[in-house]
């Protein structure tokens, strides 16, 4: 078992014959932050969207909670589904649905096999969530319509 949820090795990528990540690495301990530093240009973006699935990577390895993900294949449904998400730097929110409805766009649970949205079970997962964070200035119920984007 390694000491690691996350481990990104030798992760290649080109765009158009220009090598955008040359054999990056990172590893991440459960229980821990981490930053990613550097200047623009420098892969930041580009490593995490191969993470989540939006962008393919040309080689390496990656390995999450102890499973092994092919890194040229992942899709963002399948990390979506290994519980791999990412918050996207450009914000592409939805501004007539509610802060809960956002944060789980594509994973909302369901009641039973229905499809139907568990919107009790939304409602409650999403003030976890804020309660985690002590974000006190905002309601799962409330829309995004109208707010700043500081608040969102």
């Amino acid at each position: 078992m390694s000491e690691y949820i996350l481990e990104m090795d030798n992760i290649c990528k080109s765009f158009s014959g220009v090598q955008v990540l040359h054999h990056v690495n990172l590893k991440v301990r459960k229980g821990t932050l981490h930053a990613l530093m550097g200047e623009n240009g420098a892969g930041k973006s580009t490593l995490m969207k191969i993470l989540i699935g939006a962008h393919r990577a040309d080689s390496g390895t990656i390995r999450f909670n102890g499973e092994d993900l092919e890194p040229s294949t992942l899709t963002v449904h399948q990390a979506l589904g290994k519980g791999i998400s990412m918050i996207f730097q450009e914000l592409c929110l939805v501004p007539d649905m509610s802060v809960a409805e956002n944060i789980f766009i594509g994973r909302e649970p369901k009641i039973g096999k229905t499809g139907i949205v568990d919107r009790k079970k939304l409602i409650r997962q999403t003030q976890e969530l804020l309660d985690s964070f002590e974000i006190t200035f905002l309601r799962p119920t409330d829309s995004l319509r109208g707010m700043s984007t500081a608040k969102m």
